[in-house]
């Protein structure tokens, strides 16, 4: 029988640093993880350079599966679109292999197209930046 892999999401311990997290990772036998943009004082949100994150990843011998996440981002603008852009060039710099696209989910926006509409529009625009990057983005039900 085959294992099931399994990637360590760095919100089962946000408290530790990336490095350490990779490592607690490593520790228990996982190779792939997932690091986030909203755990403050960390990589991403304390401004490490992705290269870093890069870097530590390969030390620990782990694959950075993906960052999460884009959010609300089927609520496209120009400031989604920027953050898009900043988010997509962090992942493909740090390694990772995905970004993960949480969309809004508040009960707003239900009329009849609309959700869909948002939601085409966004995908629209963020593929060419996703392709561009080699990165595969991961839309969160």
């Amino acid at each position: 029988m085959t294992a099931l892999p399994f990637a360590l999401n760095h919100m089962a311990a946000p408290a530790l640093p990336v490095d350490a997290f990779f490592s607690l990772a490593k520790s228990l036998g996982i190779s792939m993880v997932e690091i986030r943009n909203d755990l403050a004082g960390n990589a991403i949100a304390d401004g490490t350079p992705p290269e870093e994150v890069k870097a530590l990843a390969e030390k620990h011998g782990l694959t950075i599966v993906s960052i999460n996440a884009l959010q609300r981002f089927n609520e496209w603008n120009e400031q989604r679109a920027d953050e898009a852009r900043e988010l997509i060039s962090y992942a493909r710099d740090c390694g990772a292999k995905a970004l993960v696209l949480v969309p809004v989910n508040d009960g707003s926006g239900k009329a009849d197209g609309v959700r869909q509409s948002n939601l085409r529009q966004a995908l629209g625009a963020l593929k060419p930046m996703l392709d561009a990057a080699g990165i595969t983005g991961l839309v969160e039900p």
